[in-house]
């Protein structure tokens, strides 16, 4: 890489069309080059480089699927990747992700300089037993000294949503990515399957409630599917994880699905609704629904609750985009 050909190093952990981080990354870039002087630039992920960036082209190897290495280690590839740009090439940087709020160490080491791609997590959290509780404890101590560290040493903030409490400074700016902002909702088409469920293995996505609940759905005699991580339990309905193309054939079939507590505004969520799937939402968030949401389902999977998937007429839709 020669060093005076590009103005801008940008360093993503992980940069595809199929997966979360993946998209938000493709979404922060789209609003870099719309919104900010970058000049000419090259993107840098653990699987390679993109010198001539262009979306069509991205990678959609499902064997890069997320793990240990890539959402613990690489982060820290990358702060020593831009601190040898930012220092000895002088090139402006941009750390894309991994950043969740959690995650103190990276703010703290990554260059004052440095533009922060968007910042993700959540305030909320399920409490289930003294495993979460502990976990929860723990998370909101890292949170506190993230946000510290942020309102001190950075000026312009991004977050991927709303669902962080942060009070910005004068210097700081929020600016939440929209996803379906500019996206038509697909035509509806038959729904043969009742419930389509993505599954992430990790303590506060979901927990045993949404699992017994499916396992019901099953003895009920309704169809359906689970993407994403594999459920050993349910495994003759899981399909692992999907291309993007496929991932929305299957949703265009699907008639409901369950939003994880931690996120309702996540990217699986906001396909859904392209897609004409009605969504079923955790009863304790009912006011933060309500703000957003039109026509939605509420269950509090906490309680031996039985949701039969019924339309009863309603479509389930953003009021605005927020």
């Amino acid at each position: 890489m020669k060093q005076n050909k590009y103005h801008t190093y940008i360093w993503a952990c992980e940069f595809n069309n199929y997966s979360g981080e993946g998209k938000l990354a493709l979404l922060f870039l789209k609003y870099l080059k719309n919104n900010k002087k970058i000049g000419n630039f090259v993107i840098e992920t653990p699987r390679g480089m993109y010198k001539n960036f262009k979306s069509k082209k991205i990678t959609n190897d499902l064997d890069s699927v997320a793990n240990f290495y890539s959402k613990y280690i690489t982060p820290f590839v990358g702060i020593y990747k831009i601190y040898k740009n930012q220092y000895f090439h002088r090139r402006k940087t941009i750390y894309i992700n991994y950043a969740p709020i959690w995650n103190f160490v990276l703010f703290l080491l990554l260059p004052k300089k440095t533009i922060l791609g968007p910042i993700t997590g959540s305030d909320f959290f399920k409490i289930s037993n003294m495993r979460s509780f502990t976990r929860f404890c723990m998370i909101k101590i890292l949170k506190i000294i993230s946000k510290l560290i942020i309102r001190i040493k950075y000026r312009s903030l991004i977050f991927s949503t709303n669902l962080v409490d942060f009070k910005k400074n004068k210097y700081q700016n929020l600016f939440q990515l929209q996803y379906i902002a500019k996206k038509k909702i697909r035509k509806i088409k038959t729904k043969k399957i009742d419930l389509i469920f993505y599954y992430r293995n990790h303590p506060n996505k979901y927990n045993n409630y949404e699992i017994n609940y499916l396992k019901k759905l099953i003895k009920s005699g309704k169809k359906i599917k689970i993407v994403g991580d594999f459920l050993p339990e349910l495994s003759k309905y899981c399909t692992g994880y999907l291309s993007q193309e496929k991932l929305i054939k299957l949703l265009d079939r699907s008639k409901f699905t369950i939003s994880s507590f931690e996120n309702p505004f996540s990217f699986f969520i906001q396909d859904a609704l392209l897609s004409n799937v009605n969504i079923i939402f955790h009863k304790q968030q009912k006011k933060l629904i309500s703000e957003y949401y039109e026509d939605f389902f509420l269950i509090d999977f906490s309680k031996n609750n039985f949701f039969n998937l019924k339309n009863k007429n309603k479509k389930t839709k953003l009021k605005s985009i927020f």
